[in-house]
């Protein structure tokens, strides 16, 4: 029942996401950004405001990002 709950709960988050044609999935209680540098950096933008104005805190040492680079 949680996962469907948090699905409901950042519902409007989903939308924001959507709406700055971010790519992103659900995946239970957690939240996946895919994108190139101003990409993600939009995502975590929004992320922080929607979590501001939903009285939630991003949990920083649970987050990150992951470069995956083709350069040798």
């Amino acid at each position: 029942m949680a996962p469907v709950l948090f699905d409901v709960f950042v519902e409007t988050l989903t939308e924001e996401l959507r709406a700055l044609l971010i790519e992103r999935q659900l995946f239970a209680d957690d939240l996946l950004s895919v994108g190139d540098d101003g990409t993600l950096t939009q995502a975590i933008a929004c992320i922080d405001r929607w979590s501001a104005a939903n009285n939630m805190e991003v949990n920083r040492r649970k987050s990150g990002v992951l470069v995956i680079s083709g350069s040798a």
